[in-house]
């Protein structure tokens, strides 16, 4: 769920309500858009960053771009950095083709060693990044020529590029200055997005300013992007009600309701899957298949649905509760991220649309 004070289309399959004006218009250059993130991340390393919706996708983005994207509506892979993710063995292999003349905010080169050391860093459970598990889902990587480096997954996966998109091996950082270590760089990142770090003022705010080497000028049209965290939802929604901020992600139905009798202008961008609970069989409780069924027995998913979804929908429960690991997912028919908004500045998370407010120059 995002919130916007100042937000427009999400592109895609997105419907919108609330206050939202008739026409965006051309984008002007120049403001500073104002944030609010859920939570302060421990780094900027894209290691550290959650790349989805409601996380920290919009900072990740701003600092590092995106290799590619994906069409809201059919899933279908769009490029950015990257010009050709394809596979030609049914998802055993992908070679995955970048635009030349990529550069980091360094000097140094976005190419495929450079994306080569991020995938094979991430893999590294010493760092303790939830994308390890996505990391690990790839064999070996190995560089074709400085545009191309050919990954080869464990088992194969013809959706793989829906990974890249939802964890951080879409991010790719300068590996010169991550060779400086992580404490150094965390501090001090260094990408090839659209944005680039002025000051990280910790439990305040993340300052980023435009980056002129961009690949995809004139875009950003912003000059900056001033980020902060907000934990709790009502002080989020004040701060858009209030002009305090421009956008910031949600994730409760109740802020829904009170955004709309506000006047502000939400977006529903549909999700990529359900809700998952897992239980670890190898030690207690939970390797007592009671005890997993008893849970299974206690949820009651059609009320679930109702709390995180807004409505009822028929969900899948688990086939099996023998097996090593025992998994259900809340695969609804209805999955929705929304966004909230109140004129018309655009900035899209994942396709990096960041354009001006309209509304007002912060």
């Amino acid at each position: 769920m995002f919130v916007a004070a100042c937000g427009g289309s999400g592109g895609g399959d997105v419907s919108t309500t609330g206050g939202a004006p008739a026409e965006q218009g051309d984008p002007v250059p120049g403001g500073t858009a104002q944030i609010i993130q859920h939570a302060e991340p421990q780094s900027l390393d894209p290691a550290a960053l959650s790349n989805t919706w409601a996380h920290m996708a919009t900072l990740g983005n701003a600092l590092y771009g995106t290799l590619i994207i994906n069409d809201q509506a059919t899933l279908d892979t769009q490029y950015k950095m990257a010009t050709g993710f394809a596979t030609a063995d049914g998802g055993k292999t992908f070679e995955l083709t970048l635009r030349p003349g990529l550069m980091f905010t360094d000097g140094t080169p976005l190419d495929s060693s450079a994306v080569k050391f991020n995938w094979d860093r991430l893999k590294d459970r010493a760092l303790g990044s939830n994308n390890t598990r996505y990391a690990v889902l790839v064999e070996n990587t190995e560089v074709v020529s400085p545009t191309v480096m050919r990954a080869t997954l464990v088992s194969p996966n013809p959706q793989f590029a829906e990974t890249l998109v939802a964890s951080s091996m879409n991010w790719i950082a300068s590996p010169t200055a991550l060779q400086k270590g992580a404490e150094s760089y965390g501090d001090n990142p260094v990408g090839a997005g659209p944005f680039k770090l002025t000051k990280w003022t910790r439990q305040a705010e993340i300052e980023l300013e435009k980056n002129p080497g961009y690949w995809d000028a004139p875009k950003p049209y912003l000059d900056g992007l001033t980020i902060r965290t907000v934990h709790d939802a009502a002080q989020r929604l004040n701060a858009i009600s209030t002009g305090g901020a421009d956008l910031a992600s949600e994730s409760s139905m109740g802020t829904i309701t009170e955004a709309n009798s506000r006047g502000l202008h939400y977006e529903i961008v549909p999700t990529g899957g359900g809700q998952i609970v897992a239980m670890n069989h190898k030690r207690p409780p939970f390797d007592d298949v009671r005890a997993r069924r008893a849970v299974q027995m206690a949820l009651d998913t059609e009320e679930l649905n109702t709390i995180v979804f807004g409505e009822r929908t028929r969900c899948r429960r688990p086939s099996s509760t023998r097996s090593r690991r025992i998994t259900w997912t809340y695969r609804c028919r209805t999955r929705t991220v929304r966004k909230l908004s109140a004129c018309s500045m655009s900035l899209q998370p994942r396709a990096n649309r960041f354009l001006p407010p309209s509304c007002r120059t912060p």
